[in-house]
């Protein structure tokens, strides 16, 4: 690929050293967020009691202690790597990333359970500690690769788990694919593995009906997930990557055409007798019809815990310090299910930094947002389309779902990784561009990117 766009010489990670971090990445996050008694339940019944993930929150686990200190070690070995390219925090949004850090860190002296923020704030100094590391050694086309392998991996060997077990049974009613974390987590990997398959076939010269194979596989364990929040953020990032570079005449017939199909389609069907308003609700909910109108119990948490933000509306409780064991205790005793976060990110971070934090992180997001999708429309190179579809399929997956914009998983940690590229790699001239002077592009300069 052409990498003219980077004035400094290629001193990026050789096949070695992605290979170790590859290595190293993956195991550390498997350790850390998957176990195989997901793999082994048959009650399709994937969470925690409350009583279980508040013990889990007040002991921790030695495990992923050590496992997280050995990460950020290594992210601070792949920092010292004199054969890694230079670059220094001189982008505003490089500043907005350390000055989230910063408060993250700040928040334990106002923390209402300092020991806790302590603890998260030593974790997240790790994940930081890796990702710059990364940041450092990878180039655009490597952390595709890395997102691509650790999170099809990931899912085959949930996949392998399953079938060993047992319990594959996508015939059964109510079955969710899980393999080795929660459904919904699981959901995210797919979209995952099936962005990065996707943006990669795209500039392969190789290897190309291969990489659409593993996007189709990825799709469909995404489908069987049941998540779906993961499938529609996956249309969001699909949508993002492929809109910019579709001809206008394509998308005009298609919007036409699409329409038509599916009003003939459901006219056919319901002359046949099918129930098509049934049949549609259950495509739509992928078969959970139970609790939609709330989503699944999302609305009324949501009414619960909005009211105690102006508590401590402009520092919030400390970082990721709000879900308490006594609180996640009392909230899941309440709702009668388990509930260890908001399923919302912007309201857990309110709720953990207050106005102040969560605007920090807005400024992070939405920069990293705007730089990257403003260099895909400049440049036309699909690896800057995929750190803008990742963020994306972030911003909207946390309307209802918690932990994306906290790097201590794959998915939010390729997100993460999108962001903090463009803003300390980014070259000068692309760094100074914006989405309104982006410049048309071809299928010919596509492939010359």
């Amino acid at each position: 690929m052409n990498n003219s766009l980077e004035a400094q010489p290629n001193r990026e990670a050789g096949g070695s050293i992605f290979a170790v971090i590859v290595a190293v990445l993956g195991l550390a996050f498997f350790i850390n967020g998957h176990s195989f008694m997901y793999s082994q339940t048959r009650q399709h019944d994937f969470s925690l009691s409350g009583s279980e993930s508040a013990q889990s929150v007040s002991e921790g686990s030695a495990l992923r202690k050590v496992t997280y200190l050995s990460l950020g070690l290594f992210g601070g070995l792949l920092l010292l790597r004199q054969l890694g390219r230079p670059f220094t925090f001189s982008d505003p949004l490089a500043y907005a990333m350390l000055a989230y850090w910063a408060f993250c860190c700040a928040s334990v002296i106002w923390s209402t359970q300092p020991s806790l923020t302590l603890r998260r704030v030593i974790v997240l100094s790790c994940c930081i500690a890796a990702l710059f590391g990364c940041v450092r050694q990878l180039r655009r086309d490597q952390i595709v690769w890395l997102a691509l392998i650790c999170s099809f991996s990931f899912s085959i060997a949930g996949l392998l788990a399953e079938l060993a077990l047992g319990n594959f049974q996508p015939w059964s009613s109510g079955y969710r694919f899980s393999g080795t974390v929660h459904p919904n987590s699981q959901g995210q990997l797919c979209a995952l593995a099936c962005i990065a398959a996707y943006t990669l076939a795209r500039v392969a010269n190789r290897g190309r009906f291969l990489l659409y194979g593993i996007a189709a596989t990825s799709l469909l364990l995404l489908i069987l997930t049941g998540s779906r929040t993961a499938c529609i953020a996956l249309i969001v990032g699909v949508g993002a990557i492929y809109l910019p570079s579709a001809r206008r005449e394509k998308m005009a017939l298609a919007s036409a055409v699409a329409p038509a199909i599916i009003c003939t389609a459901a006219f056919i069907a319901a002359v046949l007798g099918y129930d098509v308003e049934r049949s549609l609700t259950n495509t739509i909910t992928l078969g959970r019809n139970s609790n939609f109108g709330t989503l699944s119990g999302r609305l009324p948490l949501w009414s619960d815990l909005i009211p105690q933000i102006v508590e401590r509306p402009g520092f919030g409780q400390g970082y990721l310090s709000f879900w308490t064991a006594e609180r996640i205790a009392s909230i899941s005793e309440r709702f009668r299910w388990t509930v260890p976060d908001a399923h919302n990110e912007y309201i857990d971070s309110l709720l953990n930094l207050g106005v102040f934090g969560a605007g920090l992180l807005a400024l992070v997001v939405f920069g990293g947002l705007w730089r990257a999708y403003g260099a895909y429309l400049k440049t036309a190179e699909p690896m800057y389309g995929f750190f803008a579809a990742q963020i994306a399929m972030g911003l909207f997956g946390g309307c209802f779902e918690s932990g994306f914009a906290q790097p201590l998983a794959l998915s939010p940690f390729i997100t993460a990784l999108g962001v903090a590229f463009v803003a300390c790699r980014l070259p000068a001239e692309l760094a100074r561009k914006t989405a309104r002077e982006a410049v048309p592009f071809t299928r010919r300069s596509l492939q010359r990117a």
